[in-house]
C-alpha cells in the first residue's frame, strides 16, 4: 500500500474466506479468533491497523466493538492484569487470552484469577486454565462475573511454555448479553 493511505475491509471474515483462510462457511457458526498482519518497507511506527468486530443481538441491532492492533511489545510474557473490570446490574465484563506466538511455536497454558477491587486483590472463585495453540484465542463465558465480586481485575499467569501472549478487557454496558454497547479497556 502506498504512503498515506487507506484500505478498509468490510465484511473481512468472507474476504478471507476469499483468500483461502479456512474459516468455515457463512451462517454456520460464531466465529473468534486472532489476525496477525506483516509489514515489509515500513517501521511500525508509520502504520495504524485495527479491526471492528460485531455480533447480532438477542435483542434486536447488533454489538460493535473497535480495537486498535497491537505490536510484539505489548505482549506478556509471564504475568499480566487486566484491570478495572465491572460486573453488576449496569455493566458485565468479559476477559480474553491469544498466543501470539509464531505459527510452529509450542502450546501455551495460561491460568486467569479474579483478584477482587474492593478487597485489597484477595484472590476469589475459582481459576480457569486454558491451552492455546499458536493464533487460538479464549474468552471464558460469565468468567468475571460468576466469581462474585461487583469490581476487580484479573490476573493471568503462563504455566506452560515459552511462547508470547496477550489479554484483553472489555466492559460491556448492560449486566447482561442482550443489552447494550461494548467499551473496551485493554491492559498487559
Amino acid at each position: 500500500m502506498a504512503a498515506g493511505r487507506q484500505t478498509i475491509i468490510p465484511q473481512a471474515v468472507n474476504f478471507l474466506r476469499t483468500k483461502g483462510v479456512a474459516i468455515g462457511a457463512h451462517g454456520d457458526a460464531s466465529y473468534a479468533g486472532s489476525l496477525q498482519i506483516q509489514l515489509s518497507g515500513v517501521g511500525l511506527e508509520s502504520v495504524f491497523a485495527g479491526a471492528r468486530t460485531s455480533a447480532l443481538s438477542p435483542a434486536g441491532g447488533q454489538f460493535g466493538l473497535f480495537y486498535p492492533a497491537i505490536d510484539t511489545s505489548q505482549e506478556a510474557s509471564d504475568t499480566a492484569f487486566v484491570l478495572a473490570l465491572k460486573a453488576d446490574a449496569n455493566n458485565r465484563s468479559n476477559v480474553a487470552v491469544v498466543h501470539t506466538g509464531a505459527e510452529g511455536s509450542s502450546p501455551i497454558t495460561l491460568e486467569l484469577q479474579v483478584l477482587d477491587g474492593s478487597e485489597g486483590g484477595k484472590a476469589v472463585g475459582q481459576p480457569f486454565s486454558v491451552t492455546l495453540n499458536p493464533g487460538e484465542w479464549a474468552q471464558p463465558s460469565r468468567f468475571f462475573a460468576n466469581a462474585g465480586v461487583p469490581n476487580g481485575y484479573v490476573r493471568i499467569r503462563r504455566t506452560a511454555g515459552t511462547a508470547p501472549w496477550y489479554a484483553y478487557g472489555v466492559i460491556n454496558d448492560g449486566g447482561n448479553p442482550a443489552s447494550g454497547p461494548a467499551t473496551g479497556r485493554t491492559s498487559r
